[in-house]
């Protein structure tokens, strides 16, 4: 293990393209760390340390803690995310898009463009949403914006709106000219920083919002259905995961497409006729092979959860934030694993890849 460390550095190329993007990620950090101009940071800290489990406080999660510290990265990388999946559900609707996903690199080049303007306008409509928000705060320590008004709004907006701007940007230039996916790392960083269960927190909506009418008994029976520890929590939460597996493999793979793409070039499946029996056949394969994968993806996101109420564990280790960290890992490890394979050096994955063929 330790001689594959060394012949990553070995390498001038590998060794330069990892110090890059760990650099980049160590920017983005301390990035984290700058104010907004005009905000007490003191104050909002003691706000949002009483806003556990609403929806400020899930917001703060998604964004790793920078909004409650009051930093130039409050939005975090979600605007950017947001327009991905926007584009993406486009590109799956619209015939515009459709045909531009057909396009190849230049299609490619279009999506991106247009999935930076929306990200602006997300951010823009989010900071400005948040300027407000902070304007009106007041708490135990005072308020926290000294001199509200439309200079603060401005500023706001704008610095929230660059601040995502330059993750974004950082994120690209990790994935052209580092190691990995940049906006993936981004995200792991985030998620080993504070390492919090982002997405199983999602389910908590509903119990946020029936907090601010905890005198209502139907409010008060939403909070008990979904509390972590019930199983009508864990089913509702088993059946998303199942949903959205099988919707995103609708979105991303086309049967259609394949088949056609396949006819095109000449290809075929054996003991399928080409066209419309190759499409039926792809979209019958993967629906089998999706539930294993989802169901696979509930037991390893709900599995945390018992071992915490049964066993007592006092951290909780989120299933859906190690199955982050990890994937984003493992794809990180396979190109620095190319690289050491392309240029004659055994890879980390080597043993486990013979042992494969062996069998």
């Amino acid at each position: 293990m330790f001689s594959r460390f060394r012949d990553i550095f070995k390498i001038p190329d590998l060794r330069n393209r990892i110090l890059f993007t760990l650099a980049l990620l160590a920017v983005y950090r301390l990035g984290g760390h700058i104010p907004l101009p005009g905000v007490d940071t003191k104050a909002l800290l003691s706000f949002f340390a009483g806003a556990r489990g609403t929806i400020l406080g899930l917001y703060d999660i998604f964004v790793g803690g920078n909004l409650a510290n009051g930093t130039i990265f409050g939005l975090g990388i979600m605007p950017y995310i947001s327009a991905s999946i926007i584009l993406q559900l486009l590109g799956a609707a619209v015939p515009y898009f459709q045909k531009l996903m057909r396009e190849g690199e230049e299609g490619r080049r279009k999506i991106t463009q247009y999935t930076r303007y929306l990200t602006v306008a997300i951010s823009t409509l989010q900071g400005f949403g948040i300027a407000v928000m902070l304007e009106n705060l007041r708490t135990p320590g005072g308020v926290v914006v000294v001199n509200p008004g439309l200079r603060f709004k401005f500023l706001t907006v704008l610095t929230l709106v660059a601040g995502t701007i330059f993750i974004m940007w950082l994120g690209e230039l990790i994935t052209e000219r580092g190691i990995g996916n940049g906006i993936s790392l981004i995200i792991m960083v985030g998620i080993i920083a504070r390492f919090p269960n982002y997405f199983i927190r999602m389910l908590q909506i509903p119990a946020t919002m029936a907090r601010f009418f905890s005198a209502n008994p139907i409010a008060q029976e939403v909070v008990n259905i979904f509390n972590p520890q019930s199983w009508i929590y864990n089913l509702f939460y088993t059946g998303l995961i199942v949903f959205f597996a099988y919707f995103y493999t609708a979105i991303v793979i086309n049967p259609q497409d394949l088949a056609d793409n396949l006819k095109r070039y000449g290809g075929f499946i054996p003991g399928v006729r080409p066209g419309e029996k190759t499409a039926q056949y792809i979209d019958h394969i993967l629906t089998r092979i999706t539930l294993p994968g989802a169901l696979f993806f509930a037991f390893a996101a709900i599995v945390p959860t018992y071992i915490t109420t049964k066993l007592n564990v006092p951290f909780y280790f989120g299933g859906t934030s190690l199955i982050i960290v990890v994937g984003v890992a493992l794809d990180t490890l396979r190109q620095v694993e190319a690289h050491l394979v392309m240029r004659h050096y055994e890879g980390f994955l080597h043993r486990g890849r013979i042992r494969g063929r062996r069998g």
